[in-house]
């Protein structure tokens, strides 16, 4: 008898130790899981953030996803993002770099590296990188408009409207791609392309000073300027021109 009680203590013994585990992994499957979800409310949160422009809090929110998560790549391209806008391209870089080391091939965290290069001055990091996340993503009309961009900062004008027809190509509600590629026409001289161009993301993105701009200087460059006077002038729902911004990733 005293054997079957042992025997009985053990088995009882080794059901409650059974139970006990898998009460415990259950457990640490719901703490896994709670915070992967306050992780995915967090990076949605911080890109709320920057689409509302408050820059500081998306960088906050970004910071504490990072503590749930340190590799999180998406954490780091967001709060790069809102480096970048805020003009701290290095701290922006920074951020991107990890984002590449934790996650090599995403073409968003390349492409925006680029991006900040290219706002820091330096075209040829920016072209590099664009390069990298066309290989990755060559579906992507926001990259194509980016590196047309830098190549027409350098001056290589064919190259920059090569690359935007491709974005557009890919894309044909691209607004930015077209003011982008009227520039580069307007830089060789072929202004009614440039006008063309022009009209064309003027209607696609009627809120954007800078094109209503270009499209004056056209017309002024062909000699009609009333025309370039007129058709310089902002609609009622835009204040003023202000400080120019890159169409593209970020």
């Amino acid at each position: 008898m005293a054997a079957v009680q042992a025997e009985e203590d053990r088995k009882a013994k080794a059901a409650a130790e059974a139970e006990a585990r898998r009460k415990s992994e259950e457990a640490e499957q719901q703490r896994l899981a709670a915070l992967r979800a306050r992780h995915s409310a967090l990076l949605s949160q911080s890109h709320t953030e920057i689409s509302k422009g408050d820059y500081d809090r998306a960088i906050a929110i970004a910071s504490e996803a990072m503590q749930l998560d340190p590799k999180s790549a998406l954490a780091f391209i967001n709060r790069g993002i809102a480096y970048s806008r805020k003009g701290d391209n290095d701290r922006a870089i920074a951020d991107f770099n990890e984002a590449i080391r934790f996650d090599p091939k995403n073409a968003i965290a390349v492409g925006s590296r680029g991006l900040s290069y290219m706002r820091k001055g330096d075209n040829d990091r920016g072209i590099a990188d664009y390069y990298e996340a066309i290989r990755l993503d060559p579906k992507n009309a926001l990259i194509f408009t980016n590196r047309g961009i830098a190549y027409v900062n350098k001056g290589d004008n064919d190259r920059g409207i090569a690359d935007y027809n491709e974005a557009i190509r890919l894309n044909p509600n691209n607004a930015g791609a077209f003011g982008g590629r009227g520039l580069a026409y307007m830089r060789k001289g072929d202004t009614d392309r440039a006008i063309t161009d022009f009209n064309e993301a003027i209607r696609l993105n009627p809120n954007d000073a800078l094109t209503f701009a270009n499209r004056g200087i056209a017309y002024v460059n062909k000699g009609d300027n009333d025309r370039g006077i007129a058709t310089a002038q902002l609609p009622p729902c835009i204040s003023s021109i202000g400080t120019p911004t890159l169409y593209g990733l970020n």
